[in-house]
């Protein structure tokens, strides 16, 4: 009977972690307490992979941060891959016990490099970041997309007529600067 119960409190711990990174819509790890990968997302089995391969140096080293912090680490990282660059914006966040030791470190991801290459490549073209201000570290993505060129941010959730109010705010200057 104690190896049913046993058994049901695994499972329910593993269905646990499955639905904490499942839902976020960017690569998403769950790491052991030596930092470690154990699980991935579909979108965070290549980030994975990097890190398991050491290929990620710039994230191993936010993670050891957050290790030996106990705290959030939070930073912006570039990853030359075989398609060009990739820009995350990376937030580990240590899982704490009642004692204050780490059980396992969440690893989340987003990536940037869109809004960058959007912003060079076509740099008159107005741009709205939208977000739902899901958070788990003081990272404010809005204010990350308004440092990487967005002409405007709205925070969800948001009406229609706002929405339209700063579509014609991009617009008008986006004639104006073009005249």
């Amino acid at each position: 009977m104690a190896d049913d119960a046993i058994a049901r409190i695994a499972k329910a711990q593993s269905d646990n972690d499955v639905n904490l990174i499942a839902g976020y819509s960017g690569p998403a790890l769950l790491l052991d307490t030596n930092g470690v990968p154990f699980l991935a997302n579909a979108k965070g089995a290549g980030l994975e992979k990097a890190l398991t391969g050491g290929a990620v140096g710039e994230i191993e080293d936010l993670i050891d941060d957050a290790r030996k912090s106990a705290a959030i680490a939070n930073a912006t990282v570039s990853i030359a891959t075989s398609r060009g660059e990739l820009i995350l914006d990376v937030t580990v966040t240590p899982i704490l016990d009642a004692a204050g030791g780490i059980t396992k470190i969440v690893l989340l991801a987003r990536d940037l490099t869109m809004e960058r290459n959007l912003r060079e490549k076509s740099p008159n073209i107005p741009m709205i970041a939208v977000s739902g201000g899901g958070r788990i570290s003081e990272t404010d993505y809005l204010e990350t997309a308004r440092d990487l060129g967005a002409n405007a941010i709205l925070a969800k959730p948001f009406s229609e007529d706002q929405l339209n109010e700063k579509v014609a705010e991009c617009l008008a200057a986006s004639s104006a600067a073009t005249i």
